[in-house]
């Protein structure tokens, strides 16, 4: 494979990872560079950063028909915080064509796959080929003592009813529990499910193979969206922070992120966006703005806006990037078939990586 050369300002850093034959040491290579990057006393010049890193994706010559790298790449680049954008520009400037295809893969396996994949499947993923913080793979995994319950979620099913005054934080339409607990003959209802922002997958984990793919998935998100590591780690992912009280279709949307919300001027008010295959049903409660207030007896915190707002960023990184449908009919294949077709026309490569956790 053709290299694309690297960026003349950068020109000591490029040895780094220049070899892309040599995938024994890829990765520690690539590492030790970024946080050469990272630590560097100059900045750069954003503007410029940009632009050569679009020209150098657009010089990149795809593996094979089905490369997605450039446009998984670019909407990253267009919708991450604006510090973690400067980073994987940075990074693509300085690589050749084989480390930039590793970086669209690994953000692909260790970001898109488990936060969109349903039923707690999380991915094997590729090796982290970038750190730009200090927090790595084995500072998260320290932090992992114990995982995520799944009887904690009984009781912040619980605290997160009381604090959404038993409604549905969308519809605002009661959960059925509500009828005997304040006697509310004849009320509308809708049955709830509580909903993780983080999925609860994410912090879920059964042995010590499972529990190192998580902890790499954590530190892709913590270089990604820094302002999280202050607000949940792996161990706390049934937090009132990373939950809400959602009716189970309005549940069902989000999660597969088909809507999303955006933090708008007024403290605590959203707007929701929709993307396609979302339940239109709802359409008349996604256009309202959405308020979050909690019961004055709760003393359980609103769910986070710089969780939402890594919500809605993925979403947009999903739909932009095309990786959303394609993960969806990925999901749909585990479903629906446990093995390859006679004609062999199976994603192998990527049915694998939701395979490999079963």
């Amino acid at each position: 494979m053709s290299n694309v050369n690297t960026v003349d300002s950068d020109s000591s850093l490029s040895p780094a990872i220049s070899n892309p034959e040599d995938p024994a040491d890829s990765t520690s290579r690539v590492v030790s560079t970024l946080r050469q990057l990272s630590e560097s006393p100059e900045a750069g010049d954003a503007v410029s950063d940009e632009k050569t890193a679009f020209e150098k994706l657009a010089q990149y010559k795809p593996q094979d028909s089905k490369d997605e790298t450039v446009r998984i790449l670019e909407s990253f680049i267009h919708n991450l915080p604006l510090e973690s954008r400067k980073v994987i520009m940075k990074f693509i400037n300085i690589s050749d064509d084989h480390n930039i295809f590793d970086l669209a893969y690994h953000l692909r396996t260790a970001v898109l796959i488990p936060m969109k994949a349903e039923g707690g499947k999380t991915p094997q993923v590729t090796p982290l080929p970038f750190s730009a913080t200090d927090i790595t793979r084995e500072i998260v995994a320290s932090e992992m003592t114990q995982s995520s319950s799944r009887n904690d979620q009984g009781r912040l099913k619980t605290a997160c009813l009381q604090r959404d005054n038993y409604k549905c934080v969308v519809t605002k339409i009661w959960d059925p529990v509500a009828v005997s607990t304040f006697n509310i003959q004849g009320a509308m209802t809708l049955r709830t499910q509580l909903a993780h922002i983080i999925p609860f997958s994410m912090g879920h984990w059964e042995n010590e193979w499972k529990e190192k793919e998580i902890a790499q998935c954590w530190e892709t998100l913590y270089l990604l969206f820094p302002s999280i590591k202050d607000i949940i780690m792996p161990t706390t992912v049934n937090t009132p922070a990373n939950a809400m009280t959602m009716a189970v279709p309005v549940h069902q949307d989000f999660g597969s992120f088909q809507i999303a919300f955006t933090p708008t001027d007024k403290e605590n008010t959203y707007r929701i966006k929709v993307y396609p295959g979302h339940q239109t049903f709802f359409g008349q409660y996604y256009a309202k703005p959405i308020t979050f207030t909690k019961n004055s007896a709760s003393a359980s915190e609103l769910p986070s806006k710089d969780l939402l707002k890594m919500h809605a960023a993925i979403a947009e990184i999903l739909q932009a990037s095309g990786q959303g449908e394609k993960i969806d009919e990925l999901l749909r294949k585990w479903d629906d078939i446990r093995c390859l077709a006679s004609d062999g026309s199976t994603d192998l490569e990527s049915l694998l990586s939701l395979v490999s956790v079963h």
